[in-house]
């Protein structure tokens, strides 16, 4: 009689342990990537133009001959994945990034509906752009 009571006590010890017992954490999230910075393209036809993205929302294309560009931009990183739109009075671009601290993919549409996919080959009219940050 014994026997089964200690059992019984030492399995309610082993179950009250197992839920007293610390819970591993959650992984930490990663941080979206920061477009704000300068950024210089590395996609045939626009190398070497200079992206600017301030931390006020402000975009610039600077070409490296005098003209620049200035528009507005908006991201979500909350949507996977994540999307970057740049518009001005005369201007809409819409697409999708993903990248790091030091290149940014960026696929993007002048116009039209948003890129889904990290592609250019079947859809006319859509960019899949590289740049990389230009350090300081």
């Amino acid at each position: 009689m014994r026997a089964p009571i200690a059992l019984g006590l030492a399995n309610c010890v082993l179950v009250s342990w197992a839920g007293a017992a610390p819970r591993l954490k959650d992984p930490p999230k990663k941080e979206p990537t920061s477009v704000v910075g300068v950024w210089t393209s590395e996609s045939e036809g626009d190398q070497g133009v200079l992206h600017i993205f301030t931390a006020d929302g402000e975009y610039i294309r600077d070409d490296g001959q005098g003209g620049r560009r200035h528009h507005r931009y908006t991201i979500d990183t909350n949507k996977s994945p994540a999307e970057l739109d740049i518009t001005s009075d005369h201007l809409r671009v819409v697409g999708i990034f993903r990248g790091d601290a030091s290149t940014i993919e960026y696929c993007h549409l002048h116009g039209g509906p948003r890129p889904t996919k990290f592609e250019a080959a079947d859809r006319p009219k859509v960019w899949l752009s590289v740049y990389k940050r230009v350090k300081d």
